[in-house]
């Protein structure tokens, strides 16, 4: 799998950094004293197990810590010499804080694969906690419901492998978190997730990648139904393996939502998607991926993006659908800030696109790879007519082996149209002419290497097309006419445009 970062062109660990750096950074009053037990597995005599308190003093550590050994230590900030311990031997050890600890992060560092239990839970006032690549933890007790002035949960239980069930009411008591980002990614083995989950966290605005890798089951109606102020589902449920469909309500209360990036991507089991899903998503801006990879999907609901009329991009929502055959007409009529449809239906099995599909996105820019690998046979007339700020058409139908011709005019509306690269690359089965006056209307046009490469079957001359390629100015034109040996005039084609 390949999940990047392309929302923010920063690597993972910049992105995580970025993050955090924006968690609200108000401390409240020390919280009353309360008591955190947790189980760890020390393997070897003499072997050490440092608490997880971070590197800030940002956050107030004022506890005990009863180590299970007949020992104890008095913590009083992040660096304390004594957050170290050293276990004589080997053994389980149910450790206890008892105080005041705001920040318990284990971030995928130091000591994590020694945790093994949450034992038991007092509110010791955590505002940051973590088990962060935990891969040892094996229950979370109930208790944990005290929980109650925890800010994130970022990476809260991330890859925790072990993990089997998440007690009812864990974040019951959580009314000031803002973020569940990565919370459950790659629990493997939770397959249910209660639908009162979130019920109590009014203010979380971030449940990107929360259960991102999983093994979920079926998704609750109402999981979402009490977080009116979340914007990014980004990732939320991708690589969910089990999930076969999408409950129509599941954003019904979220009209604050902006992004569903990869939302739902390559959930392979997935085979319908439910009329009404974006219904009151009234300020989606990104759909990137939001449904790719999901080989089982055969059909879509009229209507999908009805209400999205500020989505910008819909770049590879349905790419690698392989079985996805059909396309609902007025599927964007709505769509009126959509810019962006770059490998929109790469790899899909469309065998038919509907007329008029972009009428309503009349700022569109890029369409490159749009219809890449489908099946289908024609392109209907018109097809760009209502989008005149299109500039990037490269590999827009490359790889259509079906389809049979290339209709006169299409390109005509996009008057700033400057890359062809590979559009028709590979249409082997185009057995009409070329249209002599394709590109008449594109003075900005720039590229058109590969544009007709390998369309062996193409008929007509392309000294027309040439002529009006360099009026126009083309610089890049290798490859445009490789082995289009039916053309009438292919042996008089210069070299360097074939």
């Amino acid at each position: 799998m390949m999940f990047g970062t392309k929302d923010t062109g920063q690597s993972r660990n910049e992105w995580w950094l970025s993050l955090s750096a924006n968690i609200p950074k108000l401390v409240p009053p020390p919280p009353p004293v309360g008591e955190f037990v947790f189980r760890i597995q020390i393997d070897n005599p003499n072997e050490t197990f440092t608490l997880p308190l971070g590197q800030s003093d940002q956050y107030i550590q004022d506890f005990t810590v009863y180590w299970d050994d007949s020992t104890s230590d008095v913590i009083s900030s992040h660096n304390d010499i004594h957050k170290t311990h050293t276990y004589s031997a080997p053994g389980t050890y149910d450790i206890t804080i008892a105080g005041s600890c705001q920040y318990f992060c284990f971030n995928n560092l130091g000591d994590k694969l020694k945790l093994t239990h949450l034992v038991s839970l007092t509110d010791v006032g955590f505002l940051l906690f973590n088990c962060d690549e935990c891969r040892n933890l094996l229950s979370i007790d109930s208790s944990f419901s005290n929980i109650s002035r925890a800010l994130s949960f970022n990476r809260g239980f991330k890859a925790c492998y072990q993990l089997t069930v998440l007690p009812t009411g864990l974040f019951d008591n959580c009314t000031e978190v803002r973020y569940f980002v990565a919370c459950f990614e790659e629990c493997y083995k939770i397959n249910i997730i209660s639908p009162d989950l979130f019920k109590y966290c009014l203010k979380v605005t971030s449940f990107n990648r929360c259960f991102f890798v999983n093994e979920i089951a079926s998704i609750p109606p109402e999981l979402f139904a009490n977080n009116p102020l979340v914007t990014n589902f980004s990732y939320c449920f991708a690589a969910g393996w089990l999930i076969t469909d999408i409950p129509s309500e599941l954003f019904a209360n979220n009209q604050l939502a902006e992004y569903f990036n990869w939302c739902f991507g390559e959930c392979i089991e997935l085979t319908t998607v439910s009329a009404g899903l974006f219904n009151n998503c009234i300020n989606a801006k990104s759909f990137e991926n939001c449904f790719s990879h999901n080989d089982k999907l055969i059909t879509l609901p009229e209507n999908l993006f009805g209400s999205c009329t500020k989505a910008t991009t819909f770049e590879n929502c349905f790419a690698s659908d392989d079985n996805l055959a059909t396309i609902p007409s007025g599927m964007f009529d709505n769509c009126s800030s959509a810019s962006n449809f770059w490998g929109c239906f790469r790899g899909c099995n469309i065998n038919s696109i509907p007329a008029g599909l972009f009428d309503g996105c009349t700022i569109a820019s890029d369409f490159g790879s749009c219809f890449f690998g489908c099946s289908i046979t024609s392109i209907p007339p018109g097809l760009f007519n209502n989008n005149p700020l299109v500039e990037y058409l490269h590999g827009c139908f490359g790889n259509c082996t079906n389809l049979s011709s290339i209709p006169s005019g299409l390109f005509d509306a996009c008057i700033n149209l400057t890359n062809l690269y590979g559009c028709f690359e590979n249409c082997t089965s185009i057995i009409s002419d070329l249209p002599v006056d394709l590109i008449l209307n594109n003075p900005d046009l720039d590229d058109c290497e590969r544009m007709f490469y390998n369309c062996q079957n193409m008929t007509g001359n392309a000294t027309a097309f040439i002529d009006q390629a360099e009026l126009h100015g083309v610089t890049k034109h290798g490859g445009c006419f490789y082995n289009c040996t039916s053309l009438a005039d292919y042996a008089s084609i210069p070299s360097d445009w074939k």
